[in-house]
């Protein structure tokens, strides 16, 4: 997992990440597969991954996501606005996953420093 490699390099905890990539999103069922496969590495270097929502799931997908997986180590990167796309309002957004996030992301940072 060469993203937590790197943030124990930086020395941080959190790792802060979307569940698609350039090559395109999983399912909603492969992404808490993959999640789950890297409980083990978040454990041993006592990480956290926080999993920013975004346009690719709506808001119930991330919460439930979260909540079967149950785990202090996997929580939310709550972002707002994210969600309209889906027609979810922020106080949709916050309603769903007000109780469960662990982080804002900071907006008006240059993108690389939010890239972990």
């Amino acid at each position: 997992m060469p993203f937590l490699d790197v943030a124990g390099c930086l020395n941080t905890r959190l790792v802060r990440t979307l569940l698609h990539d350039a090559a395109g999103c999983p399912s909603i069922e492969e992404a808490e597969r993959n999640i789950r496969a890297a409980l083990p590495a978040l454990r041993e270097r006592d990480m956290t991954l926080d999993i920013e929502n975004h346009d690719s799931f709506s808001v119930g997908e991330l919460r439930g996501t979260v909540e079967r997986i149950g785990n202090v180590h996997v929580g939310i990167c709550l972002d707002p606005v994210n969600n309209l796309s889906w027609g979810e309002s922020t106080q949709v957004v916050f309603a769903a996953l007000g109780g469960i996030h662990r982080q804002f992301p900071l907006q008006g940072l240059h993108h690389s420093a939010q890239a972990f």
